[in-house]
């Protein structure tokens, strides 16, 4: 526990620079920025599920995961600073689980960030009900798949981010689109079932939800789904930790 608390507080340091803070800080803002600058008397539930879900979800959660997955290994094994670490007495899996945990927590500290911002931007609007909490947990589960997927891709290649940000534009957004079927590969649409259920009465006919396709809306399923993919990505970098040369 010792390794795993160092491993992530360090990872965090690296994650949390003053230049990401402000950019995706800012980044982050600008749904709310959008809901508070529409120029519309009435503000109805559905259009401000539509613009979270487009802006937000689709497409600020899944940059700003990515761009930090991608570079938490990958920028140590470009700088050759990893080798120091695995050539210490530490677990690779440990290795793997700190390195991971800290990427979801910063990805979700800035969805968390851009979700607060967009309820205060709604209630400001007047509107009615209040979804902060519900998109709280969808951008989490989100960020939270995303970094599990982009960070061992980050280990293994210097363009994960141009491989993670082409899955998410052709087939995170376009394919599962066209194949509701296929919509348990979408993290934010996971993310969105997941957060779904805790919306209030007003946002359950929002046509935003049909973008889940088949998944069902419940908290329960989507944490399931997203502490299982964590677990058998942390173990699968664990190993490539173990079985590549990382100098």
């Amino acid at each position: 526990m010792i390794a795993f608390r160092a491993i992530f507080a360090a990872s965090l340091r690296q994650l949390f620079t003053k230049k990401r803070i402000i950019g995706f800080g800012l980044i982050a803002l600008l749904p709310a920025v959008l809901v508070a600058l529409v120029p519309s008397t009435d503000f109805p539930a559905d259009t401000f599920l539509d613009i979270t879900t487009e802006t937000l979800l689709k497409l600020i959660v899944p940059i700003i995961a990515i761009v930090l997955a991608s570079g938490v290994l990958g920028d140590e094994r470009s700088d050759k600073t990893l080798s120091f670490l695995t050539l210490r007495p530490i677990s690779r899996f440990t290795i793997a689980g700190g390195k991971i945990a800290a990427t979801a927590s910063a990805a979700s500290a800035f969805a968390a960030f851009g979700a607060i911002s967009l309820g205060a931007a709604y209630a400001l609007r007047g509107g009615v009900g209040g979804p902060t909490l519900a998109l709280i947990v969808s951008g989490v589960l989100s960020a939270t798949l995303y970094t599990a997927f982009v960070t061992p891709l980050g280990y293994l290649t210097r363009r994960a981010t141009i491989l993670a940000l082409s899955y998410l534009i052709l087939v995170d957004n376009v394919v599962i689109a066209a194949i509701p079927a296929m919509a348990s590969s979408s993290p934010w649409r996971v993310g969105l079932a997941g957060g779904a259920g805790l919306l209030p009465p007003n946002f359950r006919t929002a046509a935003a939800l049909d973008a889940i396709g088949t998944l069902e809306i419940g908290l329960a399923g989507a944490v399931v789904q997203v502490a299982g993919t964590v677990g058998v990505l942390t173990v699968i970098l664990g190993l490539l930790l173990s079985r590549r040369d990382n100098v």
